[in-house]
């Protein structure tokens, strides 16, 4: 006879938690208030639009100091169709990310790089907010900024340190008295430096991953990285927690925030007492017919860029437009798992009855049972707090999944971006984990949980058991909550 399977203890799963789980707490946790980023349903407004027509603005500047290295065009190819086909990817085709570049050349700015004081960590007073103002004047006769719903800069590479030393990539969002121009706010805005490139295998292929990563904070998405730098509490499951290494994914909970999963079709909630069982859909593949609010695909972006190889600058009055050059950006080592810093998140009783499962908050008659096409499940423990649960496989944006299976993570909306508002929950702990790939953090890579294995948490009574794998990847799951 088989051994049962070994739970993996919890002793605290989250900031607050109650000592058991709360039967009918909501499954739609709400914005918490008093928190910036917050994991929250919904975003509040004010972020760029997650579905739908996205036009990204996206501009190549330099300065006096340090000129363009290369064409502007080669600059905007390193970020582009790979951004827009990342978000194609991830989002099911329900995003069309459109960049759009009316300056075709680099976009000389009227002061030194050096005025600006730019280094890891630096807040948007006062340099970031002058070199915004100055974009704006330098462009503004050229641009319609009230065309955009946000502002990508991608920095010429040879201004600052290598990302593999430094990492100066920043976003800033709902800035209330950001600069404006053509009558809005500029206050959704990426900049990004140098390339994310340490010369390790595949990172010059995936450097282009820190964009989509800033873009987020724009879509309303924190960081799940912590202060110290580290990706330890989501590990490579979502690009906010890493965007070096290998190709990652976001969580089902920010595809679900985002609105790329439907609540009604792709969402189920387990929130009530007893015995609830699920089948889960691996979350990097399409459903037939497409995914709940998805268009289907990417067809209408565009690229616009210099039609010379050259490139070329944009002059700021007053300043003179010398031809590219500058040196090469070096190449340094960086710490596995270090991401894009500076941004302004037992085997039950078979005789309990069963649990109550609905779909989050639904309005509308329900999916039948033959087109529900569940990717998340959502056990709320509190109204603040709850773990979400997916099936990962190597597809879509995931590149690396060495342990396919069943993911189980703790969310808490009340916890701040870069603060570990998710955890990921080990199935082997201390393991080390199953890749050795570089830019990793390795020990949460095998933390999905296979056929015969599950979870309980013994403070909150909740448990999670994964009973059986169909032939397509999905996997059958039973949820257990007092």
């Amino acid at each position: 006879m088989a051994a049962a399977p070994a739970a993996v203890p919890v002793t605290h799963p989250g900031p607050g938690a109650p000592s058991l789980a709360q039967a009918g707490s909501t499954c739609v946790p709400g914005h918490a208030e008093g928190i910036q980023m917050s994991e929250g349903i919904p975003t509040p407004p004010g972020h760029a639009p997650s579905t739908g027509t996205l036009r990204a603005l996206t501009l190549m500047i330099d300065f006096p100091d340090v000129r363009g290295e290369g064409s502007a065009r080669e600059r905007f190819a390193e970020f582009f169709p790979a951004t827009a086909d990342w978000y194609a990817t991830s989002s099911y085709g329900a995003l069309d990310y459109r960049a759009e570049t009316p300056v075709k050349g680099w976009l000389r700015m009227p002061r030194p790089f050096s005025s600006y004081g730019i280094e890891r960590g630096a807040g948007y007073e006062p340099g970031y907010r002058r070199l915004i103002e100055d974009l704006a004047r330098t462009a503004d006769d050229r641009i319609d900024f009230g065309r955009y719903e946000l502002i990508n800069v991608l920095v010429t590479p040879n201004a600052g340190p290598p990302a593999a030393e430094t990492v100066l990539s920043v976003s800033f969002t709902g800035i209330a008295d950001a600069p404006e121009a053509d009558g809005v706010p500029l206050n959704r805005i990426s900049f990004i430096y140098s390339r994310q490139n340490d010369g390790s295998p595949g990172a010059a292929a995936n450097a282009y991953r820190v964009l989509p990563h800033e873009n987020a904070h724009s879509l309303g998405l924190p960081d799940l990285y912590t202060d110290d730098g580290g990706g330890n509490k989501a590990g490579h499951w979502d690009l906010m927690s890493e965007d070096w290494g290998p190709g990652n994914d976001f969580l089902g909970w920010h595809k679900r925030k985002l609105g790329w999963l439907d609540d009604d079709r792709h969402v189920e909630c387990a929130n009530g007492s007893g015995h609830s069982r699920h089948t889960i859909r691996p979350l990097g593949e399409r459903d037939a017919g497409g995914n709940g609010r998805g268009n289907g695909g990417t067809d209408g972006y565009e690229q616009a860029v210099a039609d010379e190889e050259g490139g070329g600058h944009e002059e700021a009055v007053g300043y003179e437009a010398d031809g590219a050059g500058g040196a090469d950006a070096g190449n340094g080592r960086t710490r596995p798992g270090d991401p894009a810093a500076g941004r302004t998140a037992d085997t039950s009783d078979r005789n309990a009855p069963a649990a109550a499962v609905s779909p989050s908050h639904s309005r509308r008659t329900g999916p039948t049972r033959q087109t529900r096409q569940t990717k998340l499940v959502y056990v709320p423990v509190t109204d603040s707090t709850g773990y979400a649960i997916e099936v990962r496989t190597r597809s879509g944006n995931d590149e690396a999944v060495c342990k396919p299976g069943v993911l189980v993570y703790w969310v808490d909306t009340r916890v701040e971006t870069g603060r570990g508002p998710v955890e990921v929950r080990d199935s082997t702990p201390a393991s080390g984990g199953c890749t050795r790939l570089p830019n990793v953090a390795a020990e949460l890579t095998d933390a999905p949980f296979g056929v015969g294995e599950h979870y309980r948490d013994a403070r909150t009574g909740v448990t999670v058991e994964v009973t059986g794998r169909e032939p397509d990847g999905a996997h059958r799951i039973t949820v257990t909550r007092p």
